[in-house]
């Protein structure tokens, strides 16, 4: 039972984190494509946060799983990073966006982890 909550915890962490970033994630992304992005979802800051969410998914997916996932992280992470980017199939700038990000939740979390590993000697 213990497991199961702090399973359920860290998926909830992890929804908030996404709700959290995407905002600044849309935001970032019409800086990068000088608002290209609003062509296919709208216009707008409303919409501009629904084309941050995919970008904070990729992120605090591999944030989360890198800090806290046991075994295969590595693995799920990859999958589901590959599970976004099927909506991205034709557009190499998204792509490019989703995995660059990715690498800097993995990156950023994996920091974080061998940090706490370093103070935990």
């Amino acid at each position: 039972m213990k497991k199961i909550s702090i399973i359920l915890l860290l998926v909830i962490a992890s929804v908030l984190l996404i709700i959290l970033l995407a905002f600044p994630f849309g935001q970032i992304i019409n800086w990068i494509d000088g608002g290209r992005t609003s062509v296919w979802i709208g216009s707008g800051d409303q919409l501009s946060y629904i084309a941050g969410l995919f970008m904070a998914y990729a992120f605090a997916v591999s944030f989360m799983l890198s800090i806290f996932g046991k075994n295969k992280k590595y693995l799920l992470i990859i999958i589901l990073t590959v599970l976004e980017l099927i909506f991205f199939y034709k557009d190499l700038q998204w792509i490019l966006i989703i995995v660059i990000t990715a690498l800097i939740g993995w990156l950023l979390g994996e920091g974080i982890l061998r940090l706490y590993k370093l103070g935990k000697k």
